[in-house]
């Protein structure tokens, strides 16, 4: 038609009543900036922020699985950008803690009656390890809502658990082990079972996690004496634990360090838990860190690690320019960390949670949270500082929510828990 106008990138122009003639369809519009492409593109939002994530599970850090695609689709896009390294590190590190989360593998060794079963009680609590486990092969235990796979092996004459140990290695390498030892082993058994334990813990990636416990720590004299222990009883206890670093080290055995304990009153127990939390692989800190219920340190360090990663991304995604562009990935972001937080401290991410977490806040904090997201998306109006600006509030922002998911949920820590 005469007078038409033209519409370059159109199948043709097409008549519309009301308007007279527009596009057949909208012209191709302009690629967002590298910045929102990193995570609005890969689609964080759209798996983290499901219908079901505050839906009661068995575990509550099972929706985050659906965004190990999206994360592993940014270090992507990282390779390719200069300059953030930092920025990889800590989605790596992320990753690693969560999407790649496996329970952690503990093997131990010991003569009978040296305290192996009482020894994963007092690490994992009662009820731990199920009744009657099958001596040399892995067995899942649940420990406080978190998985551990547990392999027990006695040693000595009549164990003949050479092949079973082989097959239980073949299936999962342990990530440490521990050789346990009664007081009373030191006077020869130990030093009969040296070559078996050589061969038991050659299946370990490096002698450095290898541990020795001492166990009946209570019953080295005087055994009136309870926690805390006297001088007198603290330095038999290091006489009798230096004798037992003597006697592997005469047979060669490589171990990493030799501690005391007690699973009656909890002596050495929390030192043990942390240790052993430590030399754990990234990916199965976060369940051995629910599941060793006295590592509070330990459960504390894993929870700043994964605050301080989620705000790092929370601060470079706050860098997109584009307005409202980063308010479906940081949300779902905070809301991973502060279920993952939950997760250490045992607590299901419920509706209930939420609920008592928020309320522990306040109607000031919950209303400074939604101050800080409108000021982020004004910020973005203004070119240029306005985008730095206001990717330090989601930074500071998530830090400051991390902090607060941290005193909330990891204040009440639970009592020692013994063998009984």
């Amino acid at each position: 038609m005469a007078g038409a106008p033209e519409h370059v990138g159109c199948r043709g122009p097409t008549r519309d009543k009301h308007q007279g003639f527009r596009p057949a369809w909208r012209p191709e519009r302009r690629r967002p900036p590298a910045c929102a492409t990193i995570l609005h593109g890969a689609g964080l939002a759209d798996r983290v922020a499901g219908r079901n994530l505050l839906a009661v599970n068995q575990s509550s850090l099972r929706n985050l699985d659906d965004a190990r695609g999206p994360l592993d689709e940014m270090l992507r896009v990282l390779d390719r950008l200069p300059f953030v390294s930092g920025v990889k590190r800590d989605v790596l590190s992320l990753r690693e803690l969560l999407y790649h989360r496996r329970a952690p593998r503990i093997a131990a060794f010991g003569l009978p009656g040296s305290g192996r079963t009482s020894l994963a009680t007092a690490l994992l609590g009662k009820g731990a390890l199920p009744d009657g486990i099958e001596m040399g092969r892995w067995v899942r235990v649940d420990a406080a809502g978190s998985l551990v796979d547990w392999l027990e092996v006695p040693l000595g004459p009549g164990a003949e658990m050479r092949d079973h140990v082989r097959n239980a290695a073949d299936e999962m390498r342990p990530d440490v082990a521990i050789l346990v030892c009664a007081p009373r082993d030191l006077d020869g058994a130990l030093a009969g079972a040296a070559a078996e334990i050589r061969e038991h813990l050659g299946w370990l990636e490096s002698p450095d996690v290898a541990f020795a416990v001492l166990t009946h720590a209570d019953a080295i004299p005087p055994t009136t004496a309870g926690p805390p222990y006297p001088d007198g009883k603290g330095h038999a206890i290091d006489l009798t634990r230096e004798r037992l670093e003597r006697v592997l080290r005469e047979a060669n055995v490589e171990i990493h360090a030799v501690r005391a304990v007690s699973t009656r009153d909890g002596h050495g127990i929390p030192d043990l838990s942390e240790a052993l939390l430590e030399k754990l692989p990234e990916r199965a800190r976060v369940e051995a860190a629910r599941a060793l219920v006295h590592a509070r340190r330990g459960r504390r360090e894993v929870a700043n690690r994964i605050v301080h990663s989620s705000s790092t991304l929370a601060l470079t995604v706050g860098m997109a320019p584009v307005p409202f562009s980063d308010a479906f990935v940081i949300a779902p972001l905070q809301v991973t960390m502060v279920s993952a937080i939950a997760h250490l401290a045992g607590r299901p991410w419920d509706k209930k949670t939420v609920a008592e977490w928020m309320a522990s806040m306040g109607v000031v904090g919950g209303a400074g949270m939604g101050l800080r997201w409108t000021a982020r998306q004004l910020l973005k109006f203004v070119p240029g500082a306005g985008t730095l600006v206001s990717a330090g509030i989601a930074g500071a922002g998530t830090v400051t929510i991390g902090q607060s998911a941290i005193a909330y949920f990891l204040r009440h820590e639970p009592k020692q828990i013994t063998a009984g």
